[in-house]
């Protein structure tokens, strides 16, 4: 579970990475 919830925080992360690099 714990494991689930970093990968969750990463693709979070990078998905805001990204969209602020495009918006």
């Amino acid at each position: 579970m714990s494991l689930f919830s970093v990968k969750l925080q990463e693709t979070t992360l990078l998905l805001i990475t990204l969209g602020t690099r495009y918006f």
